[in-house]
């Protein structure tokens, strides 16, 4: 199993600057979690140009359902949007998920945090 570097995604987080405080903080939970029990509640895709994290997927059952599935984080650093990378994690994900179950329904959120003009 792969060694998890929470600071680094906890940096492309706060670089994107669309996340509130609380959001941060429930990536960095989120992140905890996995490390702590890899896949058992929590998987991770991520997209890497060599050693450089381009951007991580997080992803999870939906309590009580049969197959829902919670997007929870997906975020491509700012120096990496508007390249692919987004819909490459996303194919990943899905990929991902269909290997475990036949069908799925996603669902996601997007971050609350309004821009400052």
């Amino acid at each position: 199993m792969k060694v998890i570097d929470k600071q680094l995604y906890l940096k492309i987080a706060e670089d994107v600057a669309v996340f509130t405080k609380d959001e941060i903080d429930g990536i960095a939970e989120t992140l905890d979690w996995y490390i702590e029990e890899p896949e058992k509640e929590f998987f991770l895709v991520e997209e890497r140009d060599g050693d450089n994290l381009m951007g991580f997927a997080m992803f999870g059952r939906t309590p009580i359902t049969t197959f829902s599935w919670d997007i929870y984080w997906l975020l491509v650093s700012k120096h990496y949007q508007g390249k692919g990378i987004g819909k490459r994690l996303l194919n990943k994900l899905e990929e991902r998920i269909l290997s475990m179950d036949k069908k799925a329904v996603l669902r996601v959120e997007t971050s609350t945090k309004r821009e400052v003009v």
